[in-house]
């Protein structure tokens, strides 16, 4: 018995642990997730917690939980520079939202560097749960999802970025591992 569950934690955490639930099926998903006795652990530091679900607005039965935030000063060389290090799980909304922050107060260039948790690779893998495009695909332009975004009017995204979450090119969904502002331009690796 051992063996299969060790076989079984070999798979934590990969892009084939992962399972991609969108729509109404997330209520469904929650709903299992609390009634399944198997899915919360009985034992170990994590006894009694359930499944996390991550998700950028709230939903019934939803607990908010903050970001770890610490701001610092450094000088290097007579020049002052500012450190915001923001630690936990940073949703898609995160970037935008921090880049038009320090934008709308008028710094004329600043960096960001990411750190991605290895529990999260398989998140940068789903791709809006659509597998790469086939060459009989490339011909076709998907339609933006009009419903998608209609149903997310109200959630207190811009419309720009409500844009970009409801675009279906996967080839729009990239990790980004550094992003630098600087003349009005951003480049990222």
């Amino acid at each position: 018995k051992r063996i299969i569950f060790e076989k079984e934690a070999e798979v934590d955490a990969l892009k084939q642990s992962l399972v991609f639930i969108k729509g109404v099926e997330a209520q469904a998903l929650f709903n299992f997730l609390i009634n399944c006795k198997s899915a919360v652990a009985v034992t170990g530091a994590l006894a009694g917690v359930p499944p996390t679900l991550l998700a950028p607005i709230a939903f019934h039965g939803a607990t908010l939980k903050p970001l770890k935030v610490r701001e610092s000063t450094v000088r290097v060389d007579k020049e002052k520079f500012h450190s915001l290090e923001i630690k936990g799980p940073l949703l898609p909304h995160i970037l935008p939202s921090l880049c038009h922050l320090m934008r709308s107060s008028h710094l004329e260039q600043f960096s960001v560097s990411f750190a991605q948790l290895s529990s999260t690779n398989a998140f940068s893998a789903a791709k809006h749960g659509l597998e790469s495009p086939s060459a009989d695909d490339n011909d076709e332009i998907q339609p933006q999802s009009v419903f998608g975004q209609e149903n997310l009017s109200d959630c207190g995204f811009n419309s720009e970025l409500l844009s970009h979450f409801c675009n279906p090119d996967i080839s729009r969904i990239q990790v980004v591992e550094a992003l630098k502002f600087s003349n009005d331009v951003y480049t990222w690796s």
